[in-house]
């Protein structure tokens, strides 16, 4: 490709994460959903901080009370 085609290419926006709630069933697919942000903006997520904390922000209801305990936990790596 030449660098004018190149200057017309533009990345199609991410679709919004859906938040996470605690069920099995859907734990895979959430994880993906966060797993192909992180690939798309590499930028924005270099730590493992800001993963971890772009993932809490989308939980819900049991999976948000996991991760309030685990936060109180010293022993506990919060690393992605």
């Amino acid at each position: 490709t030449n660098s004018s085609e190149e200057a017309h290419f533009r990345v199609a926006p991410s679709p919004a994460t859906t938040p996470f709630g605690g069920e099995f069933e859907d734990c895979h697919s959430f994880l993906l959903q966060c797993r192909l942000a992180f690939e798309r903006s590499p930028a924005a997520f270099r730590s493992d901080s800001a993963k971890i904390s772009y993932v809490v922000g989308l939980l819900r209801g049991r999976a948000l009370r996991w991760a309030v305990a685990k936060s109180h936990n010293d022993s506990f790596a919060w690393t992605f």
